[in-house]
């Protein structure tokens, strides 16, 4: 399985250096680690959980491309940053299994930034946009021999690489053209009986 590595903040210098950035957001599932632990549990010490973001999800890479595209025609000045945040999004549905964050690890962000001398507009924070990405939670943990191999299946079409079709040019924000497939599918869909209220990990584990 191929993820996404991408530093958590990143400074970008050129429209090309954009188009590249934006291409790898959207080419491969991005992976976060972070912490939580069980609220009144008996045990006070923290377990790590692994947060797979599926940006080719049609509903993800919309968030992504919309608030990339919205950013650049509303902010003033030359230099502006954008943040994805999904903290909220996996705090609600980790608080339903009785889990609480320990950390707050789950963003990533860039920042356009050209050899401007000065940018108020930047400096004063008016350049500076939040999104925050929605989208389904689903816990892969599995001890059933019949749903590890759905999701392993699940697992190898998110990360089958894209195909190329074709590039924009260098001054151009725009990405290039990909392949559009999209992975919609769910590894655990009704008629198997999956219950989403299901512990994220027993407690023996």
């Amino acid at each position: 399985m191929y993820l996404l590595y991408v530093f958590r903040k990143v400074t970008l210098r050129s429209h090309a250096d954009y188009k590249d950035y934006r291409e790898t957001l959207l080419s491969k599932p991005m992976l976060f680690i972070t912490n939580a632990k069980k609220v009144n549990g008996a045990s006070t010490s923290a377990r790590t959980f692994a947060i797979i973001i599926n940006t080719r999800h049609p509903q993800i890479r919309a968030r992504v491309e919309g608030h990339m595209n919205d950013v650049i025609s509303s902010v003033m000045g030359e230099n502006y940053q954008l943040q994805f945040m999904l903290g909220s999004n996996v705090k609600e549905y980790l608080q339903r299994q009785s889990f609480e964050l320990t950390e707050d690890n789950l963003s990533f962000s860039y920042t356009f930034k050209l050899d401007v001398l000065l940018d108020l507009f930047f400096l004063i924070g008016w350049s500076k946009k939040n999104c925050d990405l929605q989208g389904k939670v689903l816990n892969l943990h599995c001890t059933n021999a019949n749903r590890k191999e759905k999701v392993r299946s699940f697992l190898s079409k998110m990360t089958t690489p894209l195909i190329r079709l074709g590039s924009s040019l260098d001054h151009d924000r725009r990405p290039s053209v990909f392949s559009l497939d999209v992975i919609t599918e769910d590894p655990f869909p009704p008629e198997d009986d999956f219950n989403d209220s299901a512990p994220v990990l027993s407690e023996d584990s």
